[in-house]
């Protein structure tokens, strides 16, 4: 009977110590789940905070390239209306050398139309200072 009332007892501390354990058990797996859910809030809200940046670079970038595409429409078209007064300024340019041009071949006609045939012609040289040419370095301190 000694037999049995020992197994009994170390039955019951056998049970004693099941017991423990397994509240030791559900006590760490308790704390481990606190744990769990502490680090899973912060990696929420770490994630929350890379989202809210990633949004606002996502924006920033855009205005930086709204800006540069808005800047470089601005340098097309500055570039453009450059081009078309050049071209204009050109045509006016080309246009008024032309009409001198044609201006002093008439009067140079002129003058060898006007001088009378006994007398010798001319040089044309010594007449061509007396011509208003907008050209010539006299008339161009005048302008």
């Amino acid at each position: 009977m000694q037999l049995t009332l020992s197994r009994g007892c170390s039955g019951q501390a056998l049970e004693r110590e099941s017991q423990n354990v397994f509240d030791y058990l559900r006590t760490e797996v308790t704390r481990i789940k606190k744990s769990i859910g502490a680090l899973s809030s912060v990696v929420d809200e770490e994630l929350s905070t890379l989202r809210s940046e990633c949004i606002s670079l996502r924006d920033e970038v855009q205005r930086v390239v709204d800006l540069a595409k808005a800047q470089a429409d601005n340098a097309v078209s500055l570039l453009t209306e450059a081009r078309k007064r050049d071209t204009e300024w050109m045509q006016l340019s080309f246009s008024a050398i032309k009409d001198s041009v044609s201006k002093l071949d008439a009067d140079i006609k002129e003058v060898y139309d006007d001088w009378p045939l006994s007398h010798s012609r001319p040089c044309p040289r010594k007449r061509i200072k007396d011509f208003d040419c907008p050209f010539s370095n006299a008339n161009a301190s005048h302008t």
